[in-house]
Protein backbone atom coordinates (compact mmCIF):
# COMPACT_ATOMS: atom_id res chain seq x y z
CA UNK A 1 0.00 0.00 0.00
CA UNK A 2 1.02 3.47 -0.81
CA UNK A 3 1.17 5.81 1.61
CA UNK A 4 -0.40 8.82 -0.78
CA UNK A 5 -3.47 9.60 0.99
CA UNK A 6 -4.81 10.32 -2.38
CA UNK A 7 -4.20 6.63 -3.95
CA UNK A 8 -7.20 4.71 -3.08
CA UNK A 9 -6.61 0.62 -3.98
CA UNK A 10 -9.54 -1.45 -3.89
CA UNK A 11 -7.68 -4.23 -3.97
CA UNK A 12 -5.18 -3.71 -0.57
CA UNK A 13 -8.41 -2.26 0.79
CA UNK A 14 -10.26 -5.53 0.42
CA UNK A 15 -7.71 -7.43 1.76
CA UNK A 16 -6.88 -5.45 5.32
CA UNK A 17 -10.62 -5.61 5.48
CA UNK A 18 -10.30 -9.55 5.34
CA UNK A 19 -7.33 -9.40 7.62
CA UNK A 20 -9.09 -7.25 10.26
CA UNK A 21 -11.94 -9.41 10.06
CA UNK A 22 -9.85 -12.91 10.63
CA UNK A 23 -8.51 -10.96 13.83
CA UNK A 24 -11.64 -10.50 15.19
CA UNK A 25 -12.76 -14.19 14.28
CA UNK A 26 -9.74 -15.09 16.41
CA UNK A 27 -11.40 -15.09 19.52
CA UNK A 28 -10.40 -19.09 20.48
CA UNK A 29 -7.57 -19.35 23.12
CA UNK A 30 -8.21 -16.08 24.64
CA UNK A 31 -9.14 -15.50 28.18
CA UNK A 32 -11.89 -13.28 28.59
CA UNK A 33 -14.62 -11.89 31.45
CA UNK A 34 -18.05 -10.91 31.41
CA UNK A 35 -19.36 -8.12 30.30
CA UNK A 36 -22.91 -7.94 31.58
CA UNK A 37 -24.52 -7.85 35.32
CA UNK A 38 -23.72 -10.89 37.32
CA UNK A 39 -27.76 -11.22 37.54
CA UNK A 40 -28.14 -11.72 33.68
CA UNK A 41 -25.24 -14.13 33.43
CA UNK A 42 -27.75 -17.34 34.80
CA UNK A 43 -29.89 -15.93 32.23
CA UNK A 44 -27.59 -15.72 29.36
CA UNK A 45 -25.17 -18.45 30.10
CA UNK A 46 -26.09 -22.50 29.76
CA UNK A 47 -23.74 -24.38 31.70
CA UNK A 48 -22.35 -27.49 29.70
CA UNK A 49 -20.52 -29.36 32.20
CA UNK A 50 -20.32 -29.10 35.66
CA UNK A 51 -22.16 -27.39 38.78
CA UNK A 52 -23.98 -24.39 37.84
CA UNK A 53 -23.53 -22.43 40.54
CA UNK A 54 -19.43 -23.52 40.85
CA UNK A 55 -19.30 -22.82 37.37
CA UNK A 56 -21.26 -19.62 37.16
CA UNK A 57 -19.55 -18.17 40.24
CA UNK A 58 -16.27 -18.86 38.92
CA UNK A 59 -16.60 -17.19 35.73
CA UNK A 60 -17.76 -14.61 37.42
CA UNK A 61 -14.74 -14.12 39.45
CA UNK A 62 -11.89 -15.25 37.19
CA UNK A 63 -13.14 -15.33 33.78
CA UNK A 64 -12.58 -18.39 31.67
CA UNK A 65 -10.76 -19.33 28.43
CA UNK A 66 -12.64 -19.75 24.92
CA UNK A 67 -12.48 -22.96 23.82
CA UNK A 68 -14.72 -23.19 20.41
CA UNK A 69 -16.65 -20.67 18.49
CA UNK A 70 -19.70 -21.38 16.58
CA UNK A 71 -20.88 -18.22 14.81
CA UNK A 72 -21.52 -16.19 17.54
CA UNK A 73 -21.92 -18.36 20.59
CA UNK A 74 -18.42 -18.86 22.69
CA UNK A 75 -17.78 -22.31 24.68
CA UNK A 76 -15.34 -21.09 27.69
CA UNK A 77 -14.04 -23.24 29.95
CA UNK A 78 -13.70 -22.18 33.72
CA UNK A 79 -11.33 -24.12 36.73
CA UNK A 80 -15.06 -25.87 37.59
CA UNK A 81 -16.34 -26.89 34.02
CA UNK A 82 -17.76 -25.34 30.94
CA UNK A 83 -20.60 -22.52 29.99
CA UNK A 84 -21.77 -21.38 26.32
CA UNK A 85 -22.91 -18.11 25.58
CA UNK A 86 -23.07 -15.22 23.10
CA UNK A 87 -19.58 -13.68 22.57
CA UNK A 88 -21.59 -9.79 22.74
CA UNK A 89 -21.38 -10.96 26.89
CA UNK A 90 -17.85 -10.95 27.25
CA UNK A 91 -14.98 -8.91 26.93
CA UNK A 92 -11.38 -10.08 26.09
CA UNK A 93 -9.12 -9.29 28.90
Amino acid sequence: MSNDPFNFNFSDFKKWISHSKEEKDSIVGCKVELKESTKKLSLIAEVIEGDARKVLKDFRINGGIVTEKFGNIVTIETNNGKIELNKLHVVIS
